[in-house]
C-alpha cells in the first residue's frame, strides 16, 4: 500500500506544483480530457469533430445528436461527451442517471475523462450518493491510465484523508 500511495502523492505533489509555476493558458493547454488510450480513429470521428464544433458555438442540441451518433456507433469518447452534455444539462434535461450510464459505458472502453467525471459524481453527490472511498477509486482507474486530474484528486484525497483508509 505505501509504494503505491507514495507514486501517487509524487505524482499529485508535481502536478500541484507544476500547475502553481505555469500561467493558466499554458496549463491548459498542456492538460486534455481526451483519454490517452482513445484510438485516433475514435477521436477522428466525423460526428466528434461536428459535435465538437457545434459546442463551440454553443449550438448543444446539434453536439448532442453529433455525440449521440458517436456514441451509438461505439465510440468511447462520443460516450463520454454525451454524458458530459447529460451531466451538465447543456442540449438536453440535466440527467445525472443518464450521464452515469454513459461514463460507465465510456470506462469500460479505457476513456479515462469518463472515469474522472465518475470520481467527479462520487465526490460531491451528484445523481448518485456521496461516496469518497468510490470517487477514490474511480480517480484511480482514471490516474492509471494518465488522467492528470486524476493525479491531482488521489493527492488532494490523501492530504485531506478523504476515503483514503483502506484504499490500495
Amino acid at each position: 500500500m505505501g509504494q503505491r500511495t507514495n507514486r501517487y502523492g509524487l505524482f499529485a505533489l508535481s502536478a500541484m506544483i507544476i500547475g502553481f509555476m505555469l500561467p493558466a493558458k499554458t496549463l491548459d493547454a498542456q492538460i486534455s480530457t481526451t483519454a490517452p488510450s482513445a484510438k485516433f480513429d475514435d477521436i477522428r470521428d466525423p460526428a466528434l469533430v461536428a459535435g465538437a464544433k457545434a459546442s463551440l458555438n454553443k449550438d448543444y442540441a446539434e453536439a448532442f445528436r453529433q455525440y449521440q451518433a458517436a456514441a451509438d456507433a461505439g465510440n468511447a469518447m462520443g460516450m463520454y461527451l454525451l454524458g458530459a452534455l447529460y451531466h451538465e444539462g447543456h442540449g438536453v434535461p440535466q440527467n445525472y442517471a443518464l450521464a452515469k450510464k454513459w461514463f460507465e459505458q465510456a470506462s469500460v472502453s479505457g476513456n479515462s475523462a469518463a472515469m474522472y467525471g465518475l470520481g467527479q459524481m462520487y465526490e460531491h453527490g451528484n445523481g448518485v450518493k456521496q461516496d469518497y472511498p468510490e470517487a477514490l477509486k474511480w480517480y484511480r482507474k482514471a490516474a492509471d491510465v494518465g488522467h492528470v486530474d486524476g493525479i491531482l484528486e488521489i493527492g488532494i484525497f490523501y492530504a485531506f484523508g478523504r476515503g483514503a483508509s483502506g484504499i490500495t
